[in-house]
């Protein structure tokens, strides 16, 4: 696989970061990064992918830092916890060392790391022409914060709206310069929210 992605490797430099602060209610609770799939956490297939999609920086918000850490992930914690995901991403900005931080979720154990660098050229190609906040991939005609791309720049603006009281990323994006992209591959946006959809996998 390390060959096929030759060449993929991205000039900026950018950083994954994994949204690791859910509860996980309608799975008892459980940590989904622990989840094993084929042998493996979901935690450590995702760092794997963001790896091999050529990520100088690997950094997971909120979560249990014990079990992140040995996975590999640099942790951070949640600004706002149990606040919900722009509360996050908001910590994931501010925390990354590159301009470009793209967002996954830790239940998504078939990321494809192609997947995660067409939408990263998608958005720096589009801020060579005009300035862009956020690309996010379209699934069922609604934008996921868990497979996107963001521009540090915009990290006030979702500031100022959080403290105004906005808890929802999808409500605030027409004030801001976002993308939605439909990927080639759906599959690879599946997450694990249920005990059904856990079933599949086992």
């Amino acid at each position: 696989m390390l060959s096929d992605l030759a060449g993929y490797r991205l000039t900026p430099e950018f950083t994954v970061a994994m949204l690791a602060g859910g509860s996980g209610q309608r799975l008892g609770g459980r940590d989904k990064s622990q989840i094993v799939i084929d042998g493996d956490e979901i935690g450590v297939r995702t760092i794997v992918t963001a790896l091999l999609a050529g990520a100088n920086e690997v950094i997971a918000i909120g979560g249990d830092p014990t079990s992140l850490s040995s996975q590999g992930w640099k942790v951070v914690a949640d600004l706002w916890p149990g606040e919900g995901p722009l509360g996050g991403l908001i910590t994931a900005l501010k925390a990354a060392k590159n301009q470009w931080v793209v967002v996954v979720g830790c239940d998504q154990p078939d990321l494809a790391a192609e997947g995660l660098v067409d939408l990263l050229n998608v958005a720096i190609e589009t801020n060579n022409t005009r300035r862009l906040d956020a690309a996010l991939s379209e699934f069922d005609g609604h934008p996921l914060v868990t497979h996107s791309v963001w521009n540090v720049g915009c990290v006030a603006q979702l500031e100022e709206c959080f403290a105004s009281g906005e808890r929802s990323v999808n409500r605030l994006l027409p004030k801001l310069s976002s993308l939605r992209v439909q990927p080639p591959d759906v599959s690879s946006l599946a997450d694990i929210d249920t005990p059904d959809d856990l079933a599949r996998y086992t």
